[in-house]
Order: C-alpha cells, then sequence, then structure tokens
C-alpha cells in the first residue's frame, strides 16, 4: 500500500465491554503524521452522554472527535461512532443511521467492517478488541476475504474476551496481538510491496504448480488479480519482501501450500444472501412443486457450498413449497465444494447467531434449534442435503437436475473456465432447468445454452439439448396401449399414409416413438413386453444404423435430412427426418417414403440402381453408422463417468450416514455418562444431606440458648442439648404436645404463642423474667416452598446483659441530653439529605425555632433563605472537601443583632459514603463587640498626638504609637521588642532614674521632665507621664508612658525647620 494524507488507510476498531482500557492502550502509540485514519466502534448506552472524545482525546496525538453524517475520512483524526447510529462508509464520507433502541448492540460492528471491506478492499484494516458476544466477526471474515488486514487483541490482555476469542475461534484474525503492539505490526504489514508489483508471470506459474502438486488443485484458470491479491496476503503473513523469496520459502514450509490454498478458495456465504434473488427462485420452487405429483424427485445441485448456508436456505424453500406434502415427494440437494474445512462445517450445520441473524423468526423457530450461543439445523433440512467434495472443473457434474445454483463463484475464473463450467452446468440439467448465479456473475460465455428468466436476479433457463442424461417413458396408458388419438384425425391420416404410400412415426428428442401412420409392420418391430420404444431399436435390422445417424444429424442441424436409396425387399426406399415442434417440446417426424423407379421406354434418363453402387452406398451409411455410433459411446462414457460420480456421492452420503449414526451412538453413551453422573450427584447429595443433618444437630448443641422446634401439629420434633439439659427433656418426648413437657411457669403460655404464630403466619416474641434472668423468647415458623407452614422454632435467648446495657445507655443518653441541654454550645445533627435529627435547646433558641417540629425538616424549611443557603453550603463543603468546615452567621431580631460562629462536619461510614452532618455553634457576639471596642481603642492610639509607649514590666517595648515614630524617629519594628533605654540621653544620673522607679512602685505613677535621644543623636525634652497596670492578681502587666515635646523644644525644632 502506499497511503498518503489524502487517501489514508481506513483504520475500523471496534470494541465493547472493556473497550475503553484497550483503546487507550492502543491509540497511546499513534504516532499522528502517519497516514492513518481511525473509526471506532465502541459499544456503549445512548441513554448517557459519553465522554470517550475527551478521554481518549488525553491519551494520543490524534484529532479525536465525534464521527458526523457526511463527514470526510481524513488521515490524522480519529471518529468516535456516537451509540445512537451505525455507520458505513460511501466514497471515503462516513454515513451514518440512527438506530431502533431495542437494537443492542450498536453501534454495529459487524456493519462497519462490512462496508470497510466493500470500500477499500485490500486496504482495509480491521481491529477487534475487548468485549462481550461475537458482534465483529463476521466483518473480521469480510475484510479478510476483501484481503485486507485482521487483527484481535491477544485475549489474556482483553478485559473480556469474548470477542477477540471468537475471531481467533472462527479463524478471521491473521494476527492476534497485546493493544500496544498492534500499530507497530501494521506499519510493519504497510511496508510491503502492492500485489499489482508482483506480476511476474513465470514465477507465479511455478508457484501454482507447486500448489498443484501438493493440494492436487489447479488454479491455473483463476484470474489473475484474484491471485496476485491472495499470494500477496500470503506474502504479508509470512514476511516476505518480493515473489522469489516467496516461492522459495515455500520450498522449506510445504504447510504453506494448504494456508495460501484455503486463502484462495473463498469459503464464505451466509443464509438468503441476496433476498431479492432468493424471493425469485422461491417462486419457481413453488411452481416447480406444484407441476409434480406425489412421488417424483427434485434434483438440485448447489456448486460451491461454501460452509452450507445456500444450500440450506434452498432445503427451507422446498420444505415451505411442500409444506405437509414434504414426505410424499423425495428432494435431494447436492451440496459440493472444494474445501474440505468448509464441507465438514456444514455437514456439522451449527452455526452461531449472527449468522443466522437474517433469518426471520416463524424460520428460526422450525428449521434450527437453539443451543446456547448457537443454532443448529435440524433433520428435516438435513435429511435433504448430502454434503460431498468436489472439484467443480475437473470432476463430472450430477445428472438430470432441476435446478442448478452456482452463486459467486465463477467471479474468481478467467473467461475460458466460466464457459466449461457453465457447459457442464447444462449438461447436467433436465430441460427447462434452472440456473441460479450470483449478483455479480452473467453468462455471457454461453448464452447460446442459456436464455435470461430474471435477469435482474441472475435466474436462466437451459436452452437446447445436452446429449442424453435421462431417459423419457413413452406415452403408455393405464393398461400398457398407446393413449387413443381422436378417431377422425386417426382416419384422415392413415388415408392420406395410404394415399401417398408411406410410412410415419412421430418421436421426441431421444428417438421414442411417441405415435405412427401408415403400415408400420414393414419397418417396425415391436418387442413384447417393451416399455421403451425408441425408434433406432425397433426399425428393420438394415436400418437400424442410418437411423441413428440421421437422427444424430437431424437433432445437431435443426433441418430436414434424407437417408440413401435402400431396397427393403421388393420395395425402393429413403429414409427422409422432419424435425418438428408443438411450440414447446422440439419433436421428429420419421417418413419412410417409397422411391419410384421409373421404366426406360417412359423415362429415357431414369435411373438404374447397379449392385454395386448399392454396395457402395451401403458402405458408406455403415461408415456413418459407425461413426454416429462412436459419438453415442462417447456420449454414454460420460454419462457412465457422471453416474460412477454420483454413486461416489452417495456413497459419501452413506458415510455421513454412517457419521451421524456414529454420533447418535456417541451421544447415547455420552447421555448413559450422564446418567450415571447424575446417579453419583445423587449419592453425593444424599451424603451432603446426611452430613448437612450431622452438622445442623451439631450446630444445634453448639449454640449456648434453648432451642425447641415443633411441627405444624405442634408436637415436639427436635431439640437442642441446652433445651435438653435445662427443660430436662428425653427423647421420648419427641412427638409429645406442649402440655406433656414440664416446661417452666414462664412458658405455661406456649402453647397459644404457637397457635397463634400458626394462625397469622408471623413471628411472636416477648421478653419474660425467669430465674432471676432476663430472656428473648421468639416463636417463629417455618415455610416450605409453597409456602406452608412445616415447623415452629422457639428460641430462648439470655439477654439480661443486653437489658443492662440497654439501660445504661438510656441513662447515658439521659445525662448526655441534659448536658446538651445545657451547654452554651449550639450542637444540632442531621442526616444525609440535611433534614435534622436532633438540636439542642442552645442551638433551637439561637436560630429563633423554640418550638417548632424542626425533626424531619431542612434548613430552607425552618430559617431565612440566606440563612440556610449558608448553612446548606458549608454542609456540602464539608461533604466534598472533609474536616471541619467554619462559617460564621449573623442573626437578626428586634432586640439585637447576633453572631453565631458555627463548624460543619460531614460523618461518613466505612465505606466513605456520608450518613450525617454535625453542626456545631458558638454565640460570639461579645466577642465580636469587644473587639469593635479594641479596634476603636486601636484607633484613637494611633491617632492621638501624644506619643505613647507600651512595655512590659522589665522595660521591653511592646508596642508604640504613630506620635512616637513621629517624635523619636523609631519605627514600630524599630522599636518593638527592644529595651526603653533605646531612649536614654545621659543627661541624667542614676539617683534620676532610682527616685522615678521608687515613686512608680509607691504611687503607681511618675511624671516630670526628661530629657530623651532621637534615633538621629538629637537630644530633647519631654513632659513624660508613666502609669503602671496591674492584673487581677495584683502584679505589675505593663507600664504606659505617654509624653508631651516641652514648649522650648517644640520652638527649637521650629527655628531649625525654617
Amino acid at each position: 500500500m502506499n497511503p498518503t494524507s489524502e487517501t489514508p488507510v481506513i483504520v475500523a476498531v471496534g470494541a465493547s465491554a472493556g473497550g475503553l482500557e484497550a483503546l487507550s492502550q492502543l491509540v497511546a502509540t499513534i504516532d499522528a503524521s502517519l497516514p492513518y485514519a481511525f473509526v471506532i466502534l465502541q459499544h456503549l448506552s445512548p441513554n448517557y452522554r459519553s465522554m470517550m472524545v475527551e478521554i481518549l482525546s488525553r491519551e494520543t496525538q490524534l484529532d479525536v472527535k465525534e464521527a458526523a453524517q457526511g463527514d470526510k475520512v481524513l488521515a490524522g483524526i480519529a471518529y468516535i461512532v456516537p451509540a445512537y447510529a451505525n455507520a458505513s462508509i460511501k466514497n471515503g464520507h462516513l454515513q451514518l443511521t440512527t438506530t431502533s433502541p431495542d437494537v443492542v448492540p450498536k453501534p454495529s460492528i459487524n456493519q462497519f467492517f462490512m462496508s470497510l471491506a466493500g470500500e477499500e478492499r485490500e486496504r482495509a484494516v480491521g481491529i477487534l478488541l475487548s468485549g462481550t458476544g461475537s458482534d465483529g466477526v463476521s466483518g473480521l471474515r469480510a475484510i479478510q476475504i476483501a484481503g485486507g488486514i485482521t487483527i484481535a487483541q491477544l485475549p489474556e490482555t482483553a478485559k473480556y474476551d469474548g470477542m477477540p476469542q471468537a475471531a481467533i475461534n472462527e479463524g478471521v484474525a491473521d494476527y492476534i496481538l497485546p493493544p500496544d503492539k498492534i500499530i507497530q505490526k501494521i506499519n510493519h504489514l504497510l511496508s510491503f510491496p502492492e500485489p499489482e508489483e508482483l506480476l511476474e508471470s513465470q514465477l507465479i506459474r511455478d508457484l501454482l504448480v507447486k500448489l498443484k502438486q501438493h493440494m492436487k488443485q489447479d488454479f491455473s484458470g483463476y484470474k489473475t488479480s484474484t491471485l496476485l491479491r491472495r499470494v500477496h496476503r500470503r506474502m504479508v503473513a509470512t514476511e516476505n519482501k518480493d515473489l522469489k523469496s516467496y516461492v522459495d520459502w515455500t520450498d522449506n514450509h510445504p504447510e504453506e501450500f494448504e494456508l495460501l490454498s484455503r486463502d484462495i478458495l473463498i469459503s464464505v456465504t451466509s443464509f438468503f444472501r441476496d433476498v431479492t434473488a432468493f424471493d425469485a427462485l422461491a417462486i419457481i420452487i413453488r411452481d416447480l412443486c406444484d407441476s409434480r405429483a406425489p412421488g417424483a424427485e427434485f434434483r438440485v445441485w448447489v456448486a460451491g457450498c461454501a460452509t452450507g448456508e445456500e444450500a440450506y436456505s434452498i432445503a427451507i424453500m422446498f420444505a415451505e413449497a411442500l409444506g405437509d406434502k414434504l414426505g410424499q415427494y423425495r428432494v435431494q440437494i447436492f451440496a459440493t465444494d472444494i474445501d474440505e474445512e468448509a464441507i465438514n462445517i456444514a455437514r456439522r450445520g451449527i452455526y452461531p447467531a449472527q449468522s443466522v441473524r437474517g433469518i426471520d423468526e416463524a424460520r428460526l423457530q422450525r428449521f434450527f434449534q437453539c443451543t446456547g450461543k448457537e443454532y443448529e439445523v435440524n433433520k428435516l433440512l438435513r435429511d435433504m442435503i448430502m454434503f460431498a467434495r468436489h472439484n467443480l472443473v475437473s470432476d463430472p457434474p450430477f445428472l438430470k437436475l432441476d435446478i442448478v445454483s452456482c452463486r459467486n463463484v465463477m467471479i474468481y475464473f478467467d473467461t475460458h473456465l466460466q464457459a466449461k463450467v457453465l457447459r457442464t452446468f447444462h449438461f447436467g440439467l433436465t430441460r427447462d432447468g434452472f440456473l441460479f448465479l450470483g449478483k455479480s456473475e452473467n453468462i455471457s460465455q454461453a448464452e447460446a445454452h442459456f436464455s435470461p428468466l430474471k435477469r435482474r436476479e441472475r435466474l436462466f433457463t437451459k436452452v437446447g439439448e445436452s446429449r442424453p442424461a435421462e431417459h423419457h417413458e413413452p406415452a403408455i396408458g393405464a393398461k400398457g396401449t398407446f393413449q387413443r388419438r381422436d378417431r377422425k384425425t386417426e382416419l384422415f391420416l392413415n388415408t392420406l399414409a395410404d394415399h401417398f404410400h408411406v410410412t410415419a412415426a412421430l418421436c421426441d428428442t431421444h428417438g421414442i416413438i411417441q405415435h405412427t401412420v401408415g403400415h408400420v409392420d414393414r419397418f417396425l418391430s415391436f418387442p413384447v413386453g417393451s416399455t421403451r420404444l425408441v425408434i433406432s431399436d425397433v426399425v428393420v435390422e438394415p436400418l437400424q444404423g442410418e437411423m441413428l445417424a440421421l437422427l444424430h444429424r437431424c437433432q445437431k442441424s435443426k433441418k430436414r435430412v434424407f437417408g440413401r436409396k435402400r431396397r427393403i425387399g421388393d420395395e425402393l426406399l429413403r429414409i427422409c427426418i422432419e424435425p418438428a415442434s408443438d411450440g414447446v417440446i422440439p419433436m421428429s417426424i420419421v417418413i419412410f417414403e417409397p422411391v419410384s423407379q421409373p421404366s426406360d421406354e417412359l423415362h429415357p434418363g431414369a435411373i438404374h440402381v447397379d449392385p454395386d453402387e448399392t454396395l457402395e452406398s451401403e458402405l458408406v451409411a455403415t461408415r456413418e453408422n459407425m461413426q454416429t455410433l462412436v459419438e453415442e459411446l462417447a456420449t454414454a462414457n460420460e454419462e457412465m463417468q457422471a453416474l460412477n460420480e454420483e454413486a461416489q456421492a452417495a456413497n459419501e452420503e452413506l458415510q455421513a450416514t454412517n457419521e451421524e449414526l456414529e454420533a447418535a451412538n456417541e451421544e447415547l453413551q455420552a447421555s448413559n455418562q450422564e446418567l450415571v453422573s447424575v446417579n453419583e450427584e445423587l449419592n453425593i447429595k444424599s451424603f451432603e444431606l446426611t452430613s448437612l443433618n450431622a452438622e445442623y444437630s451439631h450446630l444445634y448443641d453448639a449454640l449456648e440458648f434453648p432451642i425447641l422446634v415443633f411441627d405444624q401439629e405442634g408436637l415436639l420434633s427436635r431439640y437442642n442439648a441446652v433445651a435438653g439439659r435445662r427443660f430436662d427433656l428425653r427423647p421420648s418426648l419427641i412427638s409429645q404436645a406442649v402440655a406433656k413437657l414440664r416446661l417452666p411457669e414462664a412458658l405455661r403460655d406456649i402453647e397459644s404463642l404457637i397457635d397463634s404464630v400458626i394462625a397469622e403466619s408471623d413471628r411472636a416474641s416477648r421478653i419474660l423474667e425467669m430465674d432471676q434472668t432476663t430472656y428473648h423468647l421468639m416463636v417463629a415458623p417455618g415455610f416450605d416452598h409453597n409456602g406452608a407452614i412445616v415447623t415452629i422454632v422457639i428460641t430462648l435467648v439470655d439477654v439480661s446483659e443486653v437489658v443492662e446495657t440497654k439501660a445504661r445507655l438510656k441513662e447515658s443518653e439521659a445525662k448526655l441530653e441534659v448536658l446538651m441541654e445545657k451547654t452554651t454550645v449550639l450542637f444540632a445533627t442531621k442526616n444525609a439529605n440535611g433534614d435534622y435529627a436532633y438540636a439542642n435547646k442552645r442551638f433551637l433558641e439561637s436560630f429563633g425555632l423554640e418550638g417548632e417540629a424542626y425533626q424531619g425538616k431542612s434548613d430552607f424549611s425552618l430559617l431565612q433563605e440566606a440563612i440556610a443557603k449558608e448553612m446548606w453550603e458549608s454542609d456540602l463543603k464539608a461533604l466534598r472537601q472533609g474536616g471541619i468546615i467554619e462559617n460564621e452567621i449573623l442573626l437578626q431580631n428586634e432586640a439585637r443583632r447576633r453572631h453565631i460562629r458555627c463548624n460543619h462536619q460531614c460523618v461518613k461510614d466505612e465505606t466513605g459514603k456520608p450518613i450525617a452532618f454535625i453542626v456545631e455553634g458558638k454565640d460570639v457576639t461579645l466577642n465580636k463587640e469587644a473587639e469593635e471596642k479594641l479596634r476603636i481603642a486601636a484607633r484613637v492610639f494611633n491617632q492621638t498626638g501624644e506619643a505613647i509607649i507600651v512595655t512590659d514590666p522589665s522595660g521591653i517595648i511592646q508596642t508604640v504609637n504613630s506620635a512616637f515614630t513621629e517624635v523619636t524617629g523609631f519605627s514600630f519594628s524599630e522599636a518593638v521588642g527592644k529595651g526603653a533605654n533605646i531612649l536614654k540621653s545621659g543627661r541624667h544620673s542614676n539617683e534620676f532614674y532610682a527616685n522615678m522607679w521608687q515613686q512608680l512602685a509607691e504611687n503607681g505613677s511618675w511624671q516630670g521632665e526628661i530629657w530623651n535621644r532621637r534615633k538621629n543623636g538629637e537630644i530633647f525634652p519631654e513632659w513624660q507621664t508613666i502609669n503602671r497596670v496591674e492584673g487581677e492578681d495584683g502584679k505589675t502587666e505593663f507600664f504606659v508612658s505617654i509624653f508631651l515635646i516641652s514648649a522650648a523644644s517644640r520652638t527649637r525644632r521650629g527655628k531649625r525647620s525654617i
């Protein structure tokens, strides 16, 4: 192949279950620059939007798109056929047809594969990936027949191996590969030369000679183009780059001849292929059946039957045409093919479901038996057909045939071989027999032998006569006499014969006498008891040879012929044979006409019959007769060969019958083995039941609580060991009523409970106290398969711990409820749908839901829409993101605004499924108000004109305001974390500072003028006030210092700035 971007290689890929994984692996290996176009048919549901385009786009360099009606198939693009449509291809464009919702699977892989095979022929490439079923198998077969490449996924790599395994089993996969190796293989295969480049006539002839020697099959008459395509396929398969290397390769691999022969012999067909043509044939078959009386025989030859579908189709039409009268006729269909493997498939008569898809349901029900995923032809059709291996070219034909069907076989033959085969069919057909050909075939090589009946449907009738192939009986009446003619006609004919002194006989084309006039006893001798009145047999002996020769000449020339003058007794006569016809059947009239011998006196120029001349004339006649006998002998020899072939076919039929009997015997043996197996299984089941009964007994005894089993009458049938010890039961009490059992006082009403359960067909239970222990009493009915009560099972389980646990749990729940009601935390739970299950009092009060029937309602039913939306969105975030989702809700009523800070959590089970939402809240209104006050204080702190500094008790600066930075030049980050001594000017003594700290300790404050140093080193005076701030424990928490720049200092700063 030489693909280009304009004429790309179209690769069709079919997949079903598990196909997405295989497709992803396949497309990941494709180089978008290669001249390939891909059409992907993945079985999908049309009820859901497919993500195939998006998924595959992430895996490949190709442009992936959904196929649309009329798309031109271009290289570098992968077309995804949508699930609602089936696809085909025409002139390089995709054709989509909407499918019925009931049709599955879809899109159809088979339909597109077959369309691609018809469009692209040997350029087609079909790939079948993971999936169940067998869709695509028939399509791969069509591509293989067309000469294309077929590939199936290696089953071990497929998630579901049904489809690729079906292709492998049917032998329609040329290569079996994992998905990531397929494109590499296609690249390699397409590098081989085109079939046209193999046209080396001598090498092809050499190959055909070898093929004939090994397989005994002569393909020399096949079309060269067909041979080239098939040889090219085998060259690619065996990886031989040129024809010479392939021919040499076969010398060392003789098994290749069988594979090549199988490739050339295209064994493919289908039931009722080309419905219109088969409908026309059905009409002919009905007319044929209506024209024959019970006891008649119908003979049909299906030449090139392949795997038998066509032969069975014709058998179905005969069965339908004859109906209930089928048993009164003999229908014999000879189905032949040169491919032994195809014949074996036909004999089995078992076909996959897709092969019978074109057959309507009524025919399937009548003529087939469904066996799982396959259909088997029933015995009614099998009895009509005899399958045999037969070489259409070299073997003799079947004879006395009413119909010959040879469809799509001769298209592979050259014109010489076609003419030879058509002559063979002509010889085998009876007069007015029918020939049924394929829609691509014609009779141009034998137009003289056949006449079109329905040209469009390729139905033809036989024209003319072949050599005698069957013997017709004379027209004999019920009592063995000639049929009576009209008396006046008989009188008229006899009078004419007497007047002209002639004797005549009417014969059919085989020489059988139909009627006579004149004195026949002079020339014809009728043996007693003969039923075959052939004129050449009953004519007088001197005329027998000449009669044969003249009949032969007349039939051949279709003209009047004359014999030589002969003397019979005292008469001189000659034979004249005149061709005649009744408009339908050709006939012959044999006339024995006298020849007058005039006297010399009356006729001076009269001819005298000389004895020598007579002998010479008889010698010539004898030679002609001998020649006729030779030709007749050759014809008889051919008939004998044909009869011999029929005998061989009959022998094969007997062998096939013997095989069927052997198969039936094997089936009987298999049935016997099945019965033995069933018996063994029953024994095993019996043993299992015994074991199961023992296990149940052990199980009953192993249980730690009493079990009593009563029958439907209320009689004890079983008890376990614990019940025996607890209630002092013995085996002698089996089948006793409850009243006879010594049960404790607490169980005295057990009999009424049993009656209640039987009456209501439902279990009953109650809690009871016995011996300072709490028990759960359960009375349960047991039903059979009809729903009738057969047993009553009573169990008495100690539930003291359960009851105590429930009590403790109830107490814990009560405490928890008190805790939830007393806590200041808002708490609520919702189910997975967002409906409230529980909310504490604080939650209800805060959201204004006191007295509301909140349980089972959602936020949108209870709260304002905006608040409900916030709550629900937070729940959804918790569901998606996990963890705790925090949000703050503002609630406002007439009294005041309230701020609620909520935490939302989603609770999930072990599988990750959400089961509940938890909402915890806290009223942060006071916090909000305090924060607001702090914001105000901070604003005042930063915007006041006085410089403020805050230190901890050790003098480390905690914060400063902007006025501090303006006065000292130290920024916030430069001051915080440093000691207050960064402002120390050095002008004050230690005693000054000691006195200042003493006053702070005694009075909690100090004020006075002090000199400090700016960041730039300048010393300035300020009036400073320091206050100590104490905590609740009376200890100093921090110092706050506020200072004002003195007037003198401000004056000096002002002058400097001027």
